[in-house]
């Protein structure tokens, strides 16, 4: 079976949130995109739970709308998912996964993929993001000019959260991956649907504060970063 499938050519890219995959994913997708051999599947399996950005309120909570049910990872696992969607479809896939969402783990790394795409964006400017995405609401094409502040300790929780992720999994990336992009080093396509938020550097009230509070986190960053450039 697994000899049989690996024509299907998928790519899977692993990155974490706010590292601009969906505009990467849109600037290497095929021109016909799901009319002939492709399907982009997008973040199809990231799940962040009690902080999932798509459904705002906490289970229990007054006013709470229901929740969707996921898939049951306990019963299928992404492999398998892909696998299925390979031969009931005869299309390759694209999708994204997201190291930083709760539920990812090695099984992420067993999807056959001919592309193994590994996405890095730096910390900084990936947390400020998600911050402000958390904050505001505006997930993509931000081109607001309302300016905000961001609590420290929620910059902070976020922050340390995406540290923990790329040292859980940056081992694993590196020997999994056959092609490492770095955000601020890619051109993207220009006709694409997503466009470049507002600069963050001039919405954020607090930016310089806390671009203090993640050089705390230097030595540990730096240490991510090298063995992720020293694989380019």
């Amino acid at each position: 079976m697994t000899d049989e499938l690996e024509h299907y050519n998928n790519t899977v890219v692993i990155t974490a949130d706010r590292s601009g995959s969906t505009a990467f994913i849109e600037s290497i997708k095929n021109n016909n995109f799901n009319l002939t051999s492709e399907i982009n599947l997008g973040e199809c399996f990231s799940q962040d739970y009690e902080d999932n950005p798509r459904y705002p309120y906490r289970p229990g909570a007054q006013n709470a709308s229901p929740r969707p049910k996921f898939w049951n990872e306990q019963m299928y696992s992404p492999p398998q998912v892909i696998d299925a969607i390979n031969i009931g479809t005869g299309k390759r896939v694209i999708l994204k996964s997201l190291i930083t969402w709760q539920n990812f783990n090695k099984s992420y790394f067993d999807i056959k993929a001919k592309r193994k795409i590994f996405l890095y964006r730096n910390m900084f400017d990936s947390t400020l993001s998600r911050c402000l995405a958390q904050k505001n609401g505006i997930w993509q094409n931000d081109s607001s000019t309302d300016m905000h502040t961001i609590p420290e300790d929620y910059f902070i929780e976020k922050l340390e959260w995406r540290i923990q992720s790329y040292n859980k999994f940056i081992d694993q990336i590196i020997d999994w991956t056959n092609e490492i992009i770095l955000y601020e080093k890619y051109k993207f396509k220009k006709d694409i649907r997503i466009r470049k938020n507002t600069d963050r550097k001039y919405i954020i009230n607090n930016y310089d504060n806390l671009k203090k509070i993640y050089n705390r986190y230097s030595n540990i960053i730096d240490t991510i970063e090298k063995e992720i450039k020293m694989e380019r």
